[in-house]
């Protein structure tokens, strides 16, 4: 009986010892050990700061003399799961455009096993800029009209790596993810239309809203671009915005040529139905964005391909005001680029009275094509 007792209790803090032992700790280091403010500058007088994401276990050291200090591993207690380290090293620049600013950049290691060791390698700078990003440049220009003659405005954004924003301080160093526009007549604060835009720093083309514009006037835009730091989205540095940039849009009176823009859509899997009016007086003469003569059904199918650069409009047709039927191209067949006879088409005595019809001014045709996509097809003349 004494010896059944003994065996109990042996048992017992065996097993209590299964719970008690803690797991091994696991140990984070640091390789190599080199950081730098800038290429050539070792970081002084900032922190590294440690974080194991599966514990969670924070610690933070000091960036001296080029080194995490003190150089040591990293011990996270008790971390048996899956999981990532992150360390965080953050220096100021005193030298950044617009005074001292911290220069940042993140270094990670991943890890699976219970309580392998893992590795950091650090040997790097402090590539990313704590700051709004530089200011953009701008160009806009009025390059047609819509069809209700509004003038059609395109401008372009673009960060450029200028003085002061060169070498260690170029524009990809601040990770600019947009840009925002104003847009105002020269002289007047109060904003016609606004945006946000993806891309920055890079360059990036748009179409201001017609409907916010008039022929005839002076306007200005302005832009900024942005990070996670620009007050305007949440952060605490003041926007860097652009120099007014200032465009004028023309009058369509008085007989001048001017152009008008057509988006010519064919969502993903859906038919790409299109309506085209042109207001143009064809005595005139009209031509397309090709320098294509636009004068009969034939020479705007021929247009229209030649900007897809495929055979791509399928069906052409429009409502006969007349004789009130409707006339059209059914089915287009190509061969090497022409109009087929075998094309199938309704309206009409025979395919050339459909594809040797005169374009009459103010009609609306109907155009399918069928590329994915929009592609902008532009007519130039004169509205008499």
């Amino acid at each position: 009986m004494k010896r059944k007792k003994i065996f109990s209790w042996v048992v017992a803090i065996l097993m209590l010892g299964l719970f008690c032992v803690p797991a091994e700790a696991r140990l984070f280091s640091i390789v190599t050990n080199t950081v730098n403010l800038v290429p050539g500058t070792p970081a002084n007088g900032g922190t590294a700061l440690f974080s194991d994401s599966s514990t969670p276990f924070t610690e933070t050291r000091a960036l001296t003399t080029g080194k995490i200090t003190p150089s040591g591993p990293f011990t996270v207690a008790n971390d048996a799961n899956a999981g990532s380290a992150t360390l965080k090293l953050t220096a100021s620049d005193a030298s950044a455009p617009g005074g001292a600013k911290d220069r940042t950049i993140s270094l990670s290691a991943g890890y699976t096993a219970m309580g392998e060791p893992v590795d950091i390698p650090v040997n790097t700078w402090l590539q990313t800029i704590i700051d709004t990003p530089p200011p953009p440049t701008g160009l806009a220009q009025q390059i047609g009209f819509t069809l209700a003659i509004k003038p059609i405005v395109t401008a372009t954004l673009e960060i450029k790596a200028e003085a002061p924003f060169t070498g260690n301080y170029a524009p990809s160093y601040y990770g600019a993810t947009g840009y925002h526009y104003q847009v105002t007549l020269a002289g007047n604060p109060v904003i016609l239309t606004e945006g946000d835009l993806a891309g920055a720093p890079g360059k990036v083309t748009f179409q201001l809203n017609p409907e916010k514009l008039v022929a005839g006037q002076n306007y200005s835009l302005k832009a900024y671009a942005y990070n996670a730091q620009t007050t305007e989205k949440g952060g605490t540095f003041a926007a860097r915005w652009s120099a007014e940039v200032l465009f004028s849009t023309v009058t369509a009176v008085g007989g001048g040529p001017i152009t008008i823009i057509y988006n010519l859509n064919k969502p993903i899997g859906k038919t790409g139905v299109n309506t085209i009016s042109i207001p143009f007086d064809f005595a005139s003469g009209v031509t397309d964005g090709n320098a294509l003569a636009i004068t009969t059904v034939s020479s705007l199918i021929k247009g229209i391909n030649t900007t897809y650069g495929a055979d791509a409009v399928t069906v052409f047709g429009w409502y006969d005001e007349t004789t009130q039927t409707h006339v059209g191209l059914t089915g287009i067949v190509y061969n090497a680029g022409n109009i087929d006879a075998a094309t199938k088409f309704t309206g009409a005595a025979n395919l050339a009275a459909i594809t040797d019809a005169s374009l009459v001014k103010g009609r609306s045709y109907q155009v399918t094509v069928n590329v994915d996509g929009t592609k902008q097809y532009n007519l130039t003349g004169t509205a008499k």
